[in-house]
């Protein structure tokens, strides 16, 4: 490059040639160098794709397996959903036996008084007003006459009833064992409700069929049984016969009770054929109208209770509204896998499309070097060693405005811009130390004033400098804006970033939304059985007390019937503050247990320090003076609350926990409600 000897120390310096350069083993613009050009691409495009492919899976192959780990997960909740339906039909039907063991042990005194019929028809109402999951209690004779009717004061039932043409009769008369628990096949009551009855036959003197204890499930507990479990609008959940009758579903629009699910292809004809107690079953039913759902069955037939047919509790979700979050942030993966995919290529595309516009542009230079020096395409300039110039091509007049003989002998560094200078300076030290320069990038100025950009290389040979210069201005101005168009892809990506964060967090809160009970704001269920779970392994690990108290609102059936079901969850969700503020450890947890049943679990707690807490949740409900007229206990609403404390290990179980704060809330009952019971250790 041409520069003024007083320009820079370099000046002064004489520039020796360097050693010639071995030949390449192609030539510049051969078949053989071609061949090596195209192969290079190809191996750049198949480099592109497998980072691509790579990066599409390293996408793809986590997504799908979070979706298989998502329904397997919805599996599990469902199949855990059922075994608290279980649980709590459990413990309806054993209520239930208790109270038609209770009946049938008394009948022989009954028989013996001349009052008999009345305390007969007298303990069938305390029973069926007791229980909440039984509407009405019947003694029939052998043909099917009542001797004795008793019902909840929601339901009005005549004096006398024949139930000898009935279904319901006929099949317990021929299962006329008495030690068999008679299940019998739904039927419509006068009300238009569908239900089912629990019966067992009486023994006569002689030993044969002497008529039946009949006790009829309500199905109002059962439907408040089945959305207890619900946590999303397209759950369903549902109580079947174990010949296929539809007895309850809710909600109830997605079924009709009192239909035969036993069609072949359904759910629960593939869950009763297979024999197992348990299934969770995901695909087409044509019950569902081929809809594609989730869902676990549960056959309930306690050992205990002998019961002639089982019952099948089942609950269920559409497939697509489970995947629905996976699925739109799939959505959100495949955008921006096609971005990548479009931005990958299209750089690749326009480096290779560079890359060879620079190599024919080096091609035309050499080949016309000697023969075309003066033609006005190319910028060609061969210097002295002293930084002098010898000779110009003509494209310097069509490009700056020169004529070739216009700076001969001259230096051209002062046409250099002056930001440029020591760049300059430095492609000189790289002639004077290597014999070369390439990729040398400076602006000059035209003879208009103008500065335009030139991309130079050059080579020492013979004592002089041969230098090979284009005009960049245009291709710089290009990749300036290609760079501002990459920022905004960059933007783009951002803010996609940010949104999939927004789903994210949407995500979190919907799981946390599913957690908390919808009318009281405390925790439902399903956190319930989670934190049971977790605190019972604690509590084995560690070795310490954990104790449950079970408490019911005293007569709220009775309060909702008095004042409303608006009055009634006003009623629940004031209980369930007050109850709330009283539980102060951050481990402790008040759940909504079902119906206007509360459950409080109180880890690292002895009976002693649950009862204290639970005397002060009584008192607490007690002075918030809900006015309740109808409670036989005061006048205003009252709690009732049973304790049951373990020190978690090998021969204990939750069940036992649960079943044990259930016996004491029976007993706190039984002894006049508004109280606090302790089970027995």
């Amino acid at each position: 490059m041409c520069a003024a000897r007083n320009a820079s120390p370099m000046d002064d310096e004489t520039l020796s040639p360097a050693a010639p350069s071995p030949a390449p083993a192609a030539a510049p613009g051969s078949k053989a160098m071609r061949r090596i050009e195209r192969r290079q691409d190809r191996a750049e495009w198949m480099i592109l794709l497998a980072v691509l492919l790579l990066v599409s899976l390293a996408a793809i192959v986590p997504a799908y397996q979070e979706r298989d780990a998502l329904i397997q997960r919805e599996r599990e909740r469902l199949d855990a959903a059922t075994q608290v339906m279980e649980q709590d039909l459990v413990r309806m039907l054993e209520g239930a036996d208790r109270a038609i063991h209770s009946v049938r042990s008394q009948l022989a005194s009954w028989r013996q008084r001349s009052d008999g019929t009345a305390l007969a028809a007298q303990q069938l109402k305390a029973f069926a007003d007791a229980m909440p999951g039984v509407r009405s209690m019947l003694l029939l004779d052998a043909t099917g006459v009542s001797i004795a009717v008793g019902a909840n004061e929601r339901i009005q039932l005549p004096a006398h009833i024949d139930a000898s043409d009935t279904l319901a009769f006929q099949d317990a008369r021929r299962e006329a064992d008495p030690n068999l628990l008679i299940v019998s096949a739904p039927y419509r009551t006068k009300g238009g409700a569908w239900t089912i009855s629990l019966a067992r036959a009486v023994r006569g003197p002689n030993g044969g069929f002497d008529g039946l204890v009949v006790a009829v499930i309500d199905p109002e507990e059962l439907k408040l049984l089945l959305a207890s479990t619900r946590v999303v609008d397209d759950q369903f959940a549902a109580v079947v016969h174990g010949r296929g009758g539809l007895i309850v579903i809710e909600p109830s629009d997605r079924g009709i009770e009192g239909e035969s699910m036993a069609q072949p292809g359904t759910f629960f004809s593939r869950h009763m054929a297979s024999g197992q107690p348990v299934s969770v079953l995901q695909g087409e039913s044509p019950a569902s109208h081929w809809e594609e759902r989730i869902m676990a069955l549960r056959t309930v037939q306690p050992l205990a209770l002998q019961m002639n047919q089982p019952l099948v509790v089942l609950d269920g979700r559409n497939t697509n509204a489970v995947l629905a979050p996976w699925t739109r942030l799939m959505r959100s993966r495949v955008v921006e896998l096609l971005l990548g995919w479009a931005c990958g290529t299209v750089a690749l595309a326009l480096w290779q499309r560079s890359r060879r516009q620079a190599r024919r542009e080096l091609l035309e230079q050499v080949r016309q070097m000697d023969q075309v020096f003066d033609s006005p395409l190319s910028h060609l300039a061969i210097l002295d060693l002293d930084g002098r110039c010898v000779r110009l091509s003509a494209a310097w007049h069509r490009t700056m405005g020169w004529s070739t003989d216009a700076l001969t002998g001259q230096s051209m560094r002062p046409y250099v811009h002056p930001d440029d200078h020591p760049a300059l300076d430095a492609a000189r030290l790289a002639l004077a130390s290597s014999g070369s320069v390439s990729d040398f990038h400076f602006r000059m100025r035209d003879t208009a004033g103008a500065y335009r950009e030139l991309m130079a290389q050059g080579v020492v040979l013979n004592d002089l400098i041969y230098m090979d210069m284009r005009d960049v201005t245009d291709e710089r101005r290009g990749r300036r804006e290609l760079k501002a168009l990459n920022a905004q892809l960059q933007d783009i990506n951002a803010e996609l970033e940010g949104k999939n964060r927004q789903l994210q967090a949407q995500e979190r809160a919907l799981l946390e939304l599913s957690l908390r009970d919808a009318l009281t704001g405390v925790a439902n269920r399903r956190r319930f059985d989670e934190a049971l779970h977790a605190e019972w392994r604690h509590g084995v690990r560690e070795r310490q007390p954990l104790s449950l108290i079970m408490l019911d609102i005293d007569h709220f059936k009775d309060f909702n019937d008095c004042y409303g079901h608006l009055a009634g969850d006003s009623c629940l969700r004031a209980v369930a503050s007050t109850l709330q503020d009283g539980v102060h450890r951050p481990r402790d947890l008040l759940a909504r247990f079902g119906g206007e049943e509360f459950a409080v679990l109180l880890p690292n707690t002895d009976a002693t320090g649950a009862h204290v807490l639970a005397e002060e949740l009584r008192q607490r409900v007690e002075v918030l003076h809900i006015a309740h007229d109808r409670s036989a206990v005061a006048t205003v609403v009252t709690l009732s609350l049973g304790i049951k404390t373990l020190v978690p290990d090998e021969s204990s179980s939750i069940t036992e926990l649960l079943s044990g704060a259930d016996a004491a809330l029976y007993l706190a009952k039984q002894r006049g409600r508004n109280r606090v019971s302790v089970a027995e250790c």
